[in-house]
């Protein structure tokens, strides 16, 4: 994984854009922010809304191990991105859920105006990537994604 292009800067923004919808579980926020910060599965999921299901469409971009590379290779730098949002009182985390805190609500302001293509790119998209997650429980995310620790 290039650390330079999937870096605690974007992925931060990404847990941010994230959390401005409500709070989440850490179980869920790891295994959303892969599908919206990888580029592939960011198009494939916010482009093809037809009848597959969320796990369909990113089997059609990934095989099993490749995603769950991907989400080992992610897991890292989402904790250090959650790390130093919480340090800059940004997010709070709590034994079971994350959630934006009133400075977090600011600094999302400040993202959806940034000039980065990647990053215009990532807001024009995560609501619908949330809004297809959202109907599939974490469990099942995690069970039909294949996904190991």
């Amino acid at each position: 994984m290039d650390r330079l292009y999937n870096n605690e800067a974007i992925v931060g923004s990404v847990i941010l854009l994230l959390l401005n919808s409500g709070d989440m579980e850490m179980a869920r926020l790891s295994i959303v922010v892969p599908m919206i910060i990888n580029d592939r599965l960011r198009n494939r999921l916010s482009k093809h809304k037809d009848d597959n299901t969320v796990a369909e469409d990113i089997k059609l971009c990934y095989a099993d191990l490749t995603l769950n590379r991907i989400y080992q290779e992610l897991l890292i730098i989402e904790i250090n991105s959650l790390v130093m949002l919480s340090q800059a009182d940004l997010l709070l985390v709590t034994k079971d859920r994350i959630s934006l805190t009133d400075n977090g609500k600011e600094v999302i302001k400040e993202i959806r105006k940034n000039n980065s293509k990647r990053l215009k790119r990532i807001v024009k998209a995560y609501n619908l990537i949330l809004n297809r997650v959202n109907q599939v429980s974490t469990e099942q995310l995690y069970k039909s994604l294949n996904i190991k620790l």
